[in-house]
């Protein structure tokens, strides 16, 4: 009887230290400390790529009215008189919103919010704030934000009418 029993001892340790040379954990139990199963991951996690700007950064691009940049804070978009917005600068990136300054062309102003947009004219200078579902409108012109990725931001500018 007893080498029954010191039998099933032995089996019993070497299945357990087995167990713990394989760093991986015996279901419920815990790993062992400062194995690789007990270390938290160092691996980076998966990135999803930002959408890309049909034209990059490049903002000359708007220069005829209809463009899709990526821009960052301080970023100056020259614009058509024919949307009567004279040019855009974008003045902040933050929470899933864009915010851009301008200056209207003439004596007539309009525009539309829809959608996550904030706008706002006074004295010919107009303040858009845009958000990913959004679609500011002033004068002729739309802006949308495609997408807002840390520090930049895809927007789509084209004319209206």
């Amino acid at each position: 009887m007893n080498t029954v029993r010191w039998l099933a001892v032995l089996v019993a340790t070497s299945a357990m230290a087995l167990a713990g040379c394989t760093g991986t954990p015996v279901q419920g139990s815990a790993a062992p400390q400062g194995s690789a199963a007990s270390r938290p991951s160092t691996a980076e996690p998966s990135k999803t790529s930002a959408p890309q700007a049909a034209d990059g950064t490049d903002l000359s691009a708007c220069s005829d009215g209809t463009c899709q940049v990526r821009v960052t804070v301080s970023a100056k978009i020259t614009l058509p008189a024919s949307t009567r917005v004279e040019s855009l600068t974008v003045t902040a990136i933050a929470d899933g919103h864009v915010t851009l300054t301008g200056h209207d062309i003439g004596n007539r102003h309009g525009g539309a919010s829809i959608g996550e947009c904030s706008l706002s004219s006074n004295n010919n200078d107009l303040t858009m704030v845009v958000g990913v579902s959004g679609s500011c409108r002033p004068n002729n012109l739309r802006v949308d934000v495609v997408s807002v990725d840390g520090d930049s931001a895809v927007l789509s500018i084209a004319p209206i009418g």
